[in-house]
């Protein structure tokens, strides 16, 4: 990673569409404007344009902290531009002043961290994750299909507490229903 300046400015601009509504994208009953989601979208995308130059070949920048207040609604159509300036460098955490306007005015303010991290650590990390779920998610389908096994037997008279460890007493009631 090059030096980052304190003040390095980036900027990222968007076209409010229909996916980008809150209405759509979250509940039905909101109103259709611009989503806080797509709003923090908005103003990460201008904090990475502001890292970009800096950047060593394989490096990225991942979010890890945003507080933004929205302030003001964006209807379908309307532009939004998101800025953010490089407020403080710590190592590989930097911190940013954001905020995002649309044709109307201010409509959100706050500040965003990124961390500078290896772009091939990170996707060892991602598929370490991947593998571990995969295994976990194995061990959930038998623990489910063993607990089934024994709710349909225990309903069915097949299965009495005797059959258990003295530790693990029940009947086929409390094993509830699937």
């Amino acid at each position: 990673m090059r030096t980052i300046p304190i003040g390095a400015t980036g900027s990222f601009a968007l076209v409010v569409r229909p996916e980008h509504l809150a209405s759509r994208f979250k509940d039905a009953m909101l109103p259709d404007v611009l989503a806080t989601p797509v709003l923090v979208m908005v103003v990460e995308n201008a904090a990475l344009a502001a890292l970009k130059p800096f950047l060593e070949p394989g490096e990225t920048a991942v979010g890890t902290r945003v507080d933004i207040r929205h302030l003001a609604p964006t209807p379908v159509g309307m532009r939004v531009v998101g800025e953010a300036s490089v407020t403080r460098v710590e190592g590989r955490r930097i911190e940013f002043r954001v905020s995002a306007a649309d044709e109307g005015g201010q409509i959100g303010t706050g500040t965003h961290e990124r961390m500078v991290v290896d772009a091939a650590r990170m996707e060892q990390a991602v598929e370490a994750k991947r593998s571990a779920r995969a295994h976990l998610s194995g061990m959930a389908c038998a623990f489910l299909k063993l607990w089934q096994f024994i709710a349909v037997n225990a309903r069915a008279g097949h299965l009495v507490s005797e059959d258990f460890s003295p530790h693990f007493r029940t009947s086929p009631a409390a094993l509830g229903t699937f």
